[in-house]
């Protein structure tokens, strides 16, 4: 049987409707959209500042740059399990990836391997968030104050979720969204940066296509299209609905996979916010087939998973200079996860389908 791979993604792909989209052509029309979109988003993460970019890419970019200017320290401090062009983002900036370990139960940067791991060289801390829950996000922050790092979150899969009941872009320090459309709010291209911080916030404004500033982006249109912020604006709107969809798939997921013997669903934090945007299994030792010939097998089939953050960064080759640190969780389980089918095309009574295929494979 094969599966059509425009519904069997991982990919979120909101769509929001006519008619919510078209509250907002006022505001295009008028020149007003992008202050109404820095104005809603800032008050939706309860930041003190918003400021909007052309991507979630060039937000990263311009807030390394924002970040690390001063002195000769050039280590960006981050995880080798996460999305692959993070470390060419930091070498757009001229920093130096400098990769730590992951917590194994979180599968976020470990609070302990990154204290062992500052130095004179230490420029910035990154850490970001996993795609099912969150970074510790106040000891990391405390770590960067403790060895005087500052600290920037990559907070790109983390826009409606809270930690310790806080919402994320609420921390102050810089956190980085990103509007792609695989992400749970579609602006179809776009993002933007939180911060309390009001020299962050300054230092940010200088760094757009048009300012005169020594940071600027010369070559680069830095600043956010009108109608991305017309998309975007309509998808906060409806994050609810949104967010149910998910939600009901996650829950036919682990119905499926209740005692299964092979693999593990990674359960979402329900105590805090959450998205239930993604939906990773993590393979058990006793699993008869791995994880790349699952993958190879179900893609064959027309189910587009995929093996989760793989290769991790420090195991690609990269044309610029990098770090690595003793890396023993990340190794032990870089083969290990796979994201299965979810999003605003896949019906949740669909886990059931890719489930028994999963189960085909595994002789089930």
């Amino acid at each position: 049987m094969k599966f059509d791979p425009k519904i069997y993604s991982t990919s979120n792909l909101f769509k929001p409707s006519s008619g919510e989209l078209e509250s907002y052509f006022d505001h295009l029309s008028r020149g007003t959209i992008v202050n109404l979109f820095e104005d809603r988003f800032r008050d939706y993460h309860s930041s003190q500042y918003c400021l909007s970019f052309s991507t979630g890419f060039w937000a990263l970019v311009a807030s390394i740059i924002a970040k690390t200017n001063k002195g000769g320290a050039k280590d960006v401090l981050m995880p080798s399990m996460t999305y692959r062009r993070l470390a060419d983002v930091v070498n757009w900036t001229g920093m130096v990836p400098k990769f730590i370990d992951i917590d194994p139960n979180t599968l976020a940067l470990s609070v302990d391997k990154l204290s062992q791991s500052i130095d004179q060289d230490s420029a910035l801390i990154l850490p970001v968030h996993p795609i099912v829950n969150c970074c510790p996000v106040q000891q990391l922050i405390d770590v960067g104050r403790q060895h005087n790092v500052p600290v920037l979150f990559d907070a790109v899969e983390s826009v409606h979720e809270t930690v310790s009941g806080k919402r994320v872009g609420s921390f102050g320090v810089g956190e980085v969204f990103s509007l792609h459309a695989s992400k749970l709010i579609n602006g179809i291209e776009g993002g933007y940066v939180c911060t309390d911080d009001q020299e962050f916030f300054d230092k940010l404004k200088s760094i757009t296509t048009t300012s005169s500033s020594k940071y600027r982006l010369p070559y680069i249109q830095a600043d956010i299209h009108p109608l991305h912020c017309v998309y975007a604006l309509a998808g906060l709107d409806a994050i609810e609905r949104n967010v149910s969809h998910n939600r009901q798939v996650y829950e036919a997921y682990e119905q499926q996979l209740k005692g299964h013997p092979f693999v593990r669903l990674l359960h979402f934090d329900q105590s805090e916010q959450t998205s239930f945007k993604n939906i990773v299994v993590e393979f058990t030792e006793t699993s008869p087939v791995s994880r790349d010939d699952c993958v190879k097998q179900l893609n064959f089939l027309g189910i587009q998973c995929r093996a989760h953050y793989y290769p991790p960064l420090h195991d690609k080759s990269a044309s610029y200079a990098t770090k690595k640190t003793d890396l023993k969780s990340t190794n032990e389980l870089k083969n290990l996860f796979l994201n299965l089918p979810c999003g605003q095309r896949f019906a949740p009574e669909n886990a059931k389908s890719v489930v028994v295929e999963l189960n085909k494979l595994f002789g089930l």
